[in-house]
């Protein structure tokens, strides 16, 4: 007798969504596909989103509640002191690939308008929080938007920047010597 199959919430099919987006675009977020890569019937995907477009609206807010805000705010748990959270916003964004996920954010967003919406309020919302980080480690108002500014460029990334040299920006901004 096969041990029973673990139940899988809505979390599991986002955080696989995002990782379909990042493989293979927004037109690669079926229900199919999902199913077939979670090992679960299309029924079981139906039951936590409906339709699929609904599936693909959470999964824009996901990205921006999860993702750019979950690792802001697990970076402020984690760091010891409040000049130490840009350091462990930076490690987090490493350890979990996060910078992969801005990317196919941002190239949804080039043919999608709602997604394009979700990804600036994500922005802003980025800049704020980072923002707010540096003022409570001592930085000047203008100075900490400045260098929110600049992390969340690097954290963006872009198309032609590599992976590595993100993160040493990152690095560089941070003064972690580990992403050198």
């Amino acid at each position: 007798m096969e041990p029973p199959k673990p139940r899988l919430d809505r979390s599991d099919f986002l955080h696989r969504g995002l990782e379909v987006l990042v493989a293979d675009g927004p037109g690669a977020l079926t229900a199919a596909r999902l199913a077939r890569e979670l090992n679960v019937s299309t029924g079981s995907f139906f039951w936590h989103f409906k339709t699929v477009d609904r599936f693909r609206d959470e999964l824009k807010t996901f990205w921006r509640d999860e993702v750019i805000v979950g690792i802001i705010s697990d970076a402020k748990e984690q760091a010891a002191d409040a000049g130490k959270v840009l350091d462990e916003i930076g490690k987090n964004i490493r350890r979990r690939g996060a910078h992969r996920y801005d990317a196919a954010m941002r190239s949804w967003a080039e043919t999608d308008h709602e997604t394009e919406k979700i990804v600036r309020s994500a922005d802003q919302l980025r800049g704020d929080l980072i923002t707010a980080v540096l003022k409570d480690a001592g930085a000047n108002p203008e100075g900490a938007r400045d260098r929110a500014s600049l992390f969340g460029a690097a954290w963006q990334g872009s198309q032609e920047m590599k992976p590595d040299y993100r993160f040493k920006l990152m690095g560089l901004i941070t003064n972690d010597s580990d992403s050198s």
